[in-house]
């Protein structure tokens, strides 16, 4: 299969993945707010954060992590584990094309969900609180806001292959218990929820070793221009490496236990 024909194949199974969410617009609307809701809740009131714009980009940038990592894990783990019982997913696995595309455009289409669950929410961090003043008053350069935004982004690939990993080896049950699991203790010890300077010690240096963490300290870090914990990089890469060899090896494990 050339090289244009595997494009045109993959945005093929994006546009058909794509379709079958907008048939279902009530999930869609609930994954795509849950970050917006969350900082409308939990950090508007907080009158000290809204006022305080290093305080405001640093809750953005928390909740938009927050909103990758859970966005991936539950929308693609999930919707991977309930295609698995699927009849049809099951026949697209058979065909000489294998795997690669429908993975490749769910790939797309969760980094389409993921860039439109942040356009809310930082519309309302501009609109409601004080961070665009750290850029107006000159504090911070305009670019940082973008190398930010693309550093969030990019840090979803370690919590992709973690979707992955639990799509192919649980059930779909189990993966909506896993993914609860995993999500929102990754998100409290990688500290967006509660400042990481409020961690004791140890707590800390547990965080620290989170790709959770080390996504949030690059990403907060390059956008106030502060000082970056030289362990973030290799954490983050790390646990990348191996979280994408875990879900080659669930993938490969599923095949070979289904389609010999």
């Amino acid at each position: 299969m050339t090289r244009p024909a595997a494009w045109r194949l993959v945005l093929a199974h994006a546009r058909a993945q794509g379709l079958e969410i907008a048939r279902s617009p009530l999930a869609l609307v609930t994954n795509t707010m849950y970050p917006t809701l969350a900082f409308a809740f939990f950090v508007l009131p907080q009158r000290g954060i809204v006022t305080d714009p290093v305080q405001s980009l640093v809750a953005t940038t928390q909740l938009s992590l927050f909103g990758v990592l859970s966005a991936l894990v539950f929308g693609y783990g999930i919707s991977a584990a309930q295609d698995r019982a699927d009849p049809w997913t099951t026949y697209l696995r058979t065909l000489p094309a294998g795997a690669v595309a429908t993975t490749a455009a769910r790939f797309v289409v969760g980094l389409v969900a993921v860039a439109a669950s942040l356009v809310p929410l930082l519309l309302v961090a501009a609109l409601a609180t004080a961070a665009p003043e750290a850029f107006t008053a000159g504090a911070l350069a305009w670019w940082r806001a973008p190398a930010a935004a693309a550093i969030v982004l990019a840090s979803g690939l370690p919590f992709l292959a973690m979707a992955v990993a639990i799509a192919y080896t649980t059930t779909p049950r189990s993966a909506l218990a896993l993914a609860q699991i995993v999500t929102f203790p990754l998100a409290f010890v990688g500290g967006l929820m509660f400042p990481p300077e409020t961690f004791p010690h140890w707590a800390d240096a547990v965080s620290l070793a989170t790709p959770v963490r080390a996504a949030r300290d690059l990403a907060v870090g390059t956008l106030l221009d502060a000082p970056i914990p030289p362990s973030s990089l290799p954490v983050l890469l790390g646990w990348t490496a191996a979280l994408l060899a875990l879900a080659v090896w669930a993938n490969r494990r599923d095949e070979g236990r289904r389609f010999r």
